[in-house]
């Protein structure tokens, strides 16, 4: 496990950071933030908002202080196997569809 050395500059980081992802499309880094790429800066979007949320969502959950229901086994690896079908390229395209028209709904261009 790699730790946080500081603004990443040094191209050694990199490689360390790309052996520690390996195969997947996020990570958190610790005392960091959280990585996430993609096979396009749609997927990537997708991918850094759900990871965002579902930390949200925990940190909100533990803050109660209950005991947390968890979805089995099954239901999470269903979950992810959906997830990673072909038909998740249209939603992810519809979902960045989304996201831009929030953002120029806005006064200021973010173009610019």
């Amino acid at each position: 496990m790699v730790t946080y050395e500081g603004i990443a500059l040094d191209l050694a980081e990199r490689d360390r950071l790309v052996n520690d992802l390996g195969p997947h499309n996020a990570m958190i880094l610790r005392n960091h933030g959280l990585l996430a790429c993609g096979r396009s800066i749609p997927a990537a979007f997708q991918e850094m908002y759900f990871l965002e949320r579902a930390c949200e969502i925990q940190l909100r959950a533990l803050a109660g202080g209950a005991e947390l229901n968890l979805p089995s086994r099954e239901v999470c690896e269903t979950t992810a196997a959906q997830y990673r079908s072909d038909e998740m390229e249209g939603i992810t395209a519809l979902q960045w569809r989304a996201a831009l028209r929030m953002i120029e709904g806005g006064k200021t261009d973010y173009r610019t």
